[in-house]
């Protein structure tokens, strides 16, 4: 396969129990695609923006994510029967989208990384929209109005 050609290629991985694992495996199917890329480290973009550097190991016959999985779980406040979906960008970066257990996207996450000052991520984030004026105002936090309104069950 050439380079390039898997970038926007997804998996996915579900997420059992609330106790975090060591690391987490790259299907091998997906390990076949990025072959020709794969490197020791791999950087994962969270819904929030931040991103994490996590170690690639080879064990055993298999690709994993480990040294920074963890953080990137306990960042994300992951929850057992989440799923997650990783996007490959290229040169080992992933995009990271989070589904919570009603299978609906979790949109921003608060991080709380041990290098952020007093101001989380999120809240930043907030403040940085708030004052760009580039940022287009429904995508500022402030939900559109809908025409239709939602079912009444």
């Amino acid at each position: 396969m050439r380079m390039g050609t898997c970038v926007g290629k997804r998996f996915f991985k579900l997420m059992f129990g609330d106790s975090i694992d060591e690391k987490m495996r790259i299907p091998p199917k997906f390990v076949n695609l990025i072959w020709e890329e794969l490197s020791s480290v791999a950087t994962l973009v969270g819904p929030s923006g931040d991103s994490w550097s996590t170690k690639v190991c080879h064990s055993e016959g298999h690709v994993y994510l480990k040294c920074g999985w963890q953080e990137f779980y306990k960042d994300n406040l992951l929850k057992g029967n989440e799923m997650l979906v990783f996007t490959y960008k290229g040169k080992m970066r992933f995009h990271v989208q989070i589904f919570d257990t009603s299978a609906v996207e979790r949109m921003q996450v608060v991080v709380s990384k041990p290098d952020d000052k007093k101001d989380s991520a999120v809240q930043k984030r907030k403040h940085d929209e708030k004052n760009d004026s580039t940022v287009p105002k429904r995508q500022r936090g402030r939900p559109r109005k809908h025409p239709i309104s939602p079912p009444k069950f």
